[in-house]
């Protein structure tokens, strides 16, 4: 399982915390002030050792 949340540069979370399993996917919900930002997709495995995953997928703006 891995933690993932969105974040601006300054590390201020824009987004709570969603696990995802392998194999599933997620979209996380950013909250209000998040909106016309710039972000980041940050994430950590639930290890917290020193291995590499290897992360896919893409990003689309969510655009009303």
């Amino acid at each position: 399982m891995t933690s993932f949340w969105l974040e601006k540069t300054d590390g201020t979370h824009v987004a709570p915390s969603t696990d995802v399993k392998q194999g599933t996917s997620q979209t996380p919900a950013a909250y209000g002030f998040a909106n016309q930002q710039h972000v980041m997709l940050t994430a950590e495995n639930n290890r917290y050792n020193e291995n590499v995953y290897l992360v896919s997928g893409h990003w689309q703006a969510a655009t009303k």
